[in-house]
């Protein structure tokens, strides 16, 4: 018994170390699998845009998007994973909770030493308008929930998917391709070239 538990030990080891080099491999869209919008999770967005605090003034220039070093995409990738599954908290920018700006603003500092205005509206006017059609990974991708003006934001991945903070779960993927996402998307702005 004992035998075989010592050759069984190394053997699941290294089927671990081989799923976990096939995960990396894959795209992101497998570690960022979406999940579906709620009822509830719909009506805390429009409670929350109603909140949703207006730094326009902290604004003043729109820089161009800017050549990010090779790394930058796994970079970013890495750091918004560290993230996935951390409860949403308004006005939050840390492990103990995070609202969307915060969560946009905050990964895109720590990862890439970007410095963004913290809400969605102000991250709305930085960087290029990219149309919806040419989305690519490290997009800000933002919605209208109510009264026509930009009080959501998300982090565009690829294959349709989005990384945000939802308001009932957290830091989750979301796909854009969802009715409630359709309906409310509003633009999109790219910060850089990954």
């Amino acid at each position: 018994m004992r035998r075989a538990l010592s050759f069984a030990l190394p053997l699941a080891l290294v089927a671990l170390a081989l799923l976990e080099m096939s995960c990396a491999a894959t795209s992101s869209s497998r570690r960022f699998s979406p999940t579906p919008i709620t009822k509830e999770e719909i009506a805390a967005l429009e409670e929350e845009a109603d909140r949703e605090i207006d730094d326009d003034a902290v604004v003043d220039l729109i820089p161009p998007p800017r050549a990010f070093p090779p790394d930058a995409k796994e970079r970013l990738q890495a750091e918004m994973e560290k993230y996935l599954g951390v409860r949403y908290r308004y006005g939050g920018m840390s492990e103990s909770g995070m609202d969307c700006s915060g969560f946009v603003a905050r990964v895109f500092n720590d990862a890439l030493n970007v410095k963004l205005p913290r809400s969605s509206s102000a991250q709305a006017k930085v960087g290029a308008p990219v149309s919806r059609a040419n989305l690519k990974f490290g997009d800000l991708v933002f919605f209208k929930i109510r009264r026509n003006r930009i009080s959501h934001v998300g982090v565009y991945l690829s294959d349709g998917n989005f990384i945000h903070a939802s308001t009932k779960v957290g830091i989750i993927v979301s796909s854009l391709n969802e009715p409630y996402y359709k309906r409310t998307y509003a633009t999109a702005r790219r910060l850089g070239n990954f």
